[in-house]
Formats: structure tokens, C-alpha cells, sequence
């Protein structure tokens, strides 16, 4: 049995790597016939100056929903103290008491609830951006590939086995990007 599974694994390591090699062969020789290109559109994203203003915005709202969470929370670590206070007197008033004690966890509520809401809108906001920065940047992938002569441009770098530098038009496609959608 366990012969059968080792045969089986080398003639499936076999025909992976002459398959591979086929592809690798048939696209060098289209490759020398024809420009080949590479985009990196993680980095178009980032890289770019809308990629850049998109990083600092998210960050700015961020921060500024992180406040709001903070005083939120501050809120009940307030009605915590008072409970405690109320507790420590020598004759606790059981309604203050159970009064603070409902309010503080109708907070926590409002404060869990606020911090998912908050997440999810920052993350909604992300996705809806990269999104258009996507569909943007490979409108500037077409327009460098027809004036550069690109006849073949890989955007996933999982696809690609070997990638020489000369290929990549990541920064050709960043700088159109950045004149195109200031």
C-alpha cells in the first residue's frame, strides 16, 4: 500500500514539473516574440498617491472612531467607580445599586455594539475603495500595456514561477495611476 502511495506521489511530482516546464518553456517563447509584463496591484494600491491619502483617511477615521470607543468606555468605568462607591457606604442603597448595575451593562452593550459597528464601517469603507482603485487601475493597466506593446500582463504573482525585474510595469502603471487620478 505504501509503495503504491510513494509511486503514485512521484509520478504526480513528475508530471507537475513537465507540466511546468512546458508552460515555463511555452511562455519564454511567446515571451521573446512579444512584451510580457508583471503588476504588482497590491502596491498600485498602496503605492499610489490615492492609495496613500486612502491609508492616512482610513487611519484619520480610525483614530476618531477610537476616541469615541474611549469615552464610551470611560463612561462606564465611571458608573463602575460610582458603583463601587455606593457599595463601600455603610448603608449601600440597594435601587442606586441596582440602577448602576443596569446601566453599566446597557454601556458595555452600547460599547461592544459601537466598536463592531465601527469595524465593520472602517472595513466597508476599505473594500468600497480598493474596490474602485481596482477596477481604476486596471483601466491604466490596459492604457500602459497598448502604448508599452505588452501583448501578456500577469497581476497574480502566484501564477508566475520566475519574474525578471525587466518585466515588471508596476511603477509605469503607479505613475499613470497617479496622473490620471490625483
Amino acid at each position: 500500500m505504501q509503495k503504491n502511495r510513494n509511486k503514485w506521489m512521484k509520478m504526480g511530482l513528475f508530471l507537475s514539473t513537465a507540466l511546468l516546464l512546458s508552460v515555463t518553456t511555452s511562455v519564454n517563447v511567446y515571451a521573446a516574440k512579444n512584451e510580457v509584463g508583471y503588476v504588482n496591484l497590491q502596491k498600485v494600491v498602496i503605492d499610489s498617491k490615492q492609495g496613500i491619502r486612502l491609508s492616512r483617511q482610513l487611519m484619520k477615521t480610525k483614530k476618531k472612531l477610537g476616541g469615541k470607543a474611549k469615552a464610551k468606555q470611560k463612561l462606564v468605568r465611571n458608573l463602575q467607580k460610582e458603583l463601587k462607591q455606593t457599595r463601600q457606604q455603610k448603608k449601600p442603597n440597594e435601587a442606586k445599586i441596582s440602577k448602576l448595575i443596569a446601566q453599566i451593562r446597557a454601556k458595555n452593550r452600547d460599547v461592544k455594539r459601537f466598536v463592531a459597528n465601527a469595524n465593520e464601517d472602517l472595513t466597508n469603507l476599505r473594500e468600497d475603495a480598493v474596490q474602485e482603485m481596482m477596477r481604476r487601475a486596471n483601466k491604466m493597466i490596459k492604457i500602459v500595456a497598448k502604448k508599452g506593446g505588452y501583448s501578456i500582463i500577469f497581476t497574480n504573482g502566484d501564477a508566475i514561477a520566475y519574474l525578471d525585474k525587466a518585466v515588471d510595469i508596476t511603477n509605469k502603471v503607479v505613475r499613470a495611476y497617479n496622473r490620471n487620478y490625483k
